[in-house]
């Protein structure tokens, strides 16, 4: 946004308004606040403060003022009070850091003034270091520091006076400081005063201020640690628990990291939440890491390090858990998982090129899709921003998944991972290409379970109830589904069968209630669907076969529950769509859109009862399919049909591109009249039908009479 100029300012009660080089730039109720924070005050002229105006509040200013301009600002103002706010000084760093360096004014405000909450207020200019707030005691405290040092010495006091306190969010979002000494003269430390100074060690030999310090998470040390404890300190963000050290950032830049077992005489027991993770930009570039045995828990995204290869952990471990996205997108192709871990979190090594991991007899509890990827897609080269073009990245081919036979919870049958009983398939190998039946028995197919596998054609016995969230999403080679007799399946995930490309067809077991969001969606090649008689259908969600553009048919017929459809179960699609006759009430089901390109048989509901006018012609056309085919529709529905169509004849054989088998049925059915047809030979010359222009002159030629029209119910 453009900087304006102030050329005038203008106090009322309660109110302000500046006037500059672009007009009225502002007018609001209250104090100087926000809005002000882009106005550059270079040029003002005139200050007008309305009569009986004695006291004006600010957040500080946050325009650039000029010495002449507060000389301005305060000349023939001898009673006005400056009452300053000391709250949200982050706005202010955020101004700074858009200004550059901008010339602050070295001057007292308010020396004579004493306000309530601030007796006296100091500016400095940008030569000085602080910000400083008048106690009520006399002493100073630093109210802001808006520099960018790296290291920096708080004085014990200013101009002769002490300085005691830290105020609330001095240092706030600080990211550059990484140093800070504070004197044994401060007492007291404000609220978030170190809040986002990520990369800060504060050293104070106060026992009482390190309590503070360590309580609010801020890393701190007295000065008298030994070398490796410093070493650790600079390399290191991390607080502590009752329990030992918690790592929470890690600020060096080496290539092979070796975590320390202990600082300051406490065990580092936790690598905590994206301690290693620097972001897609510019990630850290660690190849090996060792883990010591102290650490009892890795946090959830901890090292995001694409290029890590070589994960150690130190014997005798002590690590009972990995967090969700722990190990994600590393390159690790080996990795020995220590005994004691106890739980795996949800794709703590998705997308890693494992060719084999051994699961310890210890783990009670594997997170869903934690071994996972999406096949050799998910690394082609380059397709991150930090991968190197002339680096190649292995493959993702995770071949087998062993199970300690010791385990109480899991097991493995031919390569994968399943639960100690068999009756959750919980992974499979990227690797398994063919034919693959899951064994009988299996209750759960679980999330992810196949997810990137090369299978071509899936066995699934009826003892599978549920099938999970991306079973079997990106399955490019699977072309069919077979559901073993007597099926007792009963719900099929979001997106279980997303994108399998060359999926074909799929019929939908009697007992499955549920399709759920994308769940055939973008299955280029799915021409079929259908559900089994005495289907318990209910719903069908968002999406559910959404730019499956090869989509011919969904057979919906036998699904006498289904109650909902999502509007946009079909979108970017043009099937041909059988309702059951038990849906009677079209807008419940169909939203706009949902079958703006479909054809649409729907035996239950009445041509009259379908409102919108795109709706009646994709269900005219579901009707001539249906009747084309057998389908039977109650007489008072095919008469509305049927009147309907003989008043829009040209426009149905368009809808149907002038198929001869439609024409032939149309004059079978008595449909077609004969000026109808009359006037369509003419059309259908026009376009070429040879074979449809024969068919309709004979039709004309033979018809001696014209038929009235059939009585019927009339549409809306």
């Amino acid at each position: 946004m453009a900087t304006s100029h102030i050329n005038e300012l203008t106090w009322g009660l309660g109110w302000f308004a500046l006037r500059g080089s672009d007009g009225d730039i502002e007018q609001a109720r209250g104090m100087l606040g926000k809005a002000i924070d882009r106005i550059v005050a270079d040029a003002i002229e005139t200050i007008q403060v309305a009569q009986g105006v004695s006291e004006i509040r600010y957040k500080k200013w946050y325009f650039r003022l000029k010495e002449d301009d507060l000389r301005t600002l305060l000349k023939g103002l001898p009673d006005l009070k400056l009452k300053g706010i000391a709250q949200e000084r982050h706005v202010y760093e955020e101004v700074y850091s858009r200004a550059g360096s901008p010339d602050w004014v070295s001057v007292e405000f308010h020396k004579d003034y004493p306000s309530d909450d601030l007796p006296t207020y100091k500016w400095w200019d940008k030569d000085d270091l602080f910000e400083l707030v008048r106690n009520p005691d006399g002493t100073y405290c630093i109210a802001a520091f808006y520099r960018w040092d790296e290291e920096l010495e708080i004085p014990s006091e200013v101009d002769g006076v002490a300085v005691t306190a830290i105020g609330d969010k001095a240092f706030y979002r600080n990211t550059h400081i990484k140093k800070l000494v504070i004197p044994n003269s401060v007492r007291s430390i404000g609220k978030s005063a170190f809040s986002g100074c990520s990369n800060l060690v504060v050293q104070t030999a106060n026992p009482e201020i390190r309590a503070v310090l360590e309580k609010a998470k801020v890393n701190v040390t007295s000065g008298n640690e030994s070398e490796e404890d410093l070493e650790f300190k600079a390399r290191y963000s991390y607080h502590k628990n009752k329990d030992g050290i918690v790592i929470t950032k890690y600020r060096g830049d080496a290539a092979e990291v070796s975590i320390p077992g202990t600082v300051e005489g406490l065990p580092v027991v936790q690598i905590g939440k994206e301690a290693f993770d620097r972001g897609a930009v510019d990630p850290l570039g660690i190849t090996k890491v060792s883990i010591p045995a102290s650490v009892v828990s890795i946090g959830s995204g901890a090292f995001f390090c694409p290029k890590l290869t070589d994960i150690e952990f130190e014997s005798g471990s002590r690590l009972e858990s990995i967090g969700a996205d722990a190990f994600s997108y590393c390159r690790i192709q080996e990795i020995k998982l220590p005994d004691g871990l106890k739980e795996i979190g949800d794709c703590a090594f998705w997308a890693c090129p494992l060719k084999s991991i051994r699961i310890p007899a210890s783990v009670e509890n594997i997170g869903a899709d934690a071994f996972g990827n999406e096949g050799d897609a998910a690394w082609p080269s380059p397709v991150y921003s930090w991968t190197d073009p002339d680096e190649e990245y292995p493959s993702l081919v995770l071949e087998c998944i062993e199970v300690d036979e010791g385990n109480e919870s899991y097991a493995s049958v031919d390569g994968a991972l399943y639960s100690k009983d068999l009756s959750r398939l919980i992974r499979v190998p990227v690797t398994v290409t063919g034919a693959y039946a899951v064994p009988e028995g299996v209750v759960d197919i679980e999330a992810h379970a196949f997810e990137g596998c090369h299978v071509e054609r899936m066995v699934i016995p009826a003892t599978v109830r549920r099938i999970g969230d991306y079973a079997f999403m990106c399955c490019l080679e699977l072309k069919e589904v077979e559901f073993g007799d007597g099926s007792v399946l009963e719900d099929i995930g979001e997106m279980a069968f997303y994108e399998c490309s060359k999926l074909e067809k799929c019929g939908i077991p009697a007992g499955v209630k549920r399709l759920a969001a994308n769940v055939f969606a973008r299955c280029e090649a799915l021409r079929e669907a259908s559900v089994k008689p005495g289907s318990e259908l209910e719903s069908i969600g968002e999406e559910a076969f959404a730019n499956s553009g090869a989509l011919e048919t969904v057979d919906l017929g036998c699904a006498s529950m289904l109650t909902s459809i999502s509007e946009s179960a079909f979108s970017n699609t043009s099937p041909y769509v059988v309702l059951p006759p038990s849906l009677t009430v079209f807008e419940k089901w169909f939203g706009d859109g949902a079958i703006a390109q479909a054809d649409v048989f729907a035996p239950g509901i009445a041509c009259s009862a379908i409102r919108q006018l795109d709706y009646k012609k994709n269900c005219v056309a579901g009707f001539v399919r249906g009747s084309m085919e057998g389908r039977e529709v109650s007489a008072q529905i095919a008469r509305g049909y049927r009147t309907y169509i003989k008043g829009h004849v040209e426009e149905v054989l368009v809808r149907f591109r002038f198929d001869i088998d439609v024409l032939k049925w149309l004059i079978a059915q008595k449909i077609l009249t004969a000026k109808d047809a009359g006037h369509l030979v003419q059309v259908a010359t026009e376009r070429g039908l040879t074979e449809q222009t024969a068919v309709l002159l004979e039709y004309s030629d033979s018809a001696t009479t014209k038929r009235p029209r059939s009585a019927g119910l009339e549409l809306d």
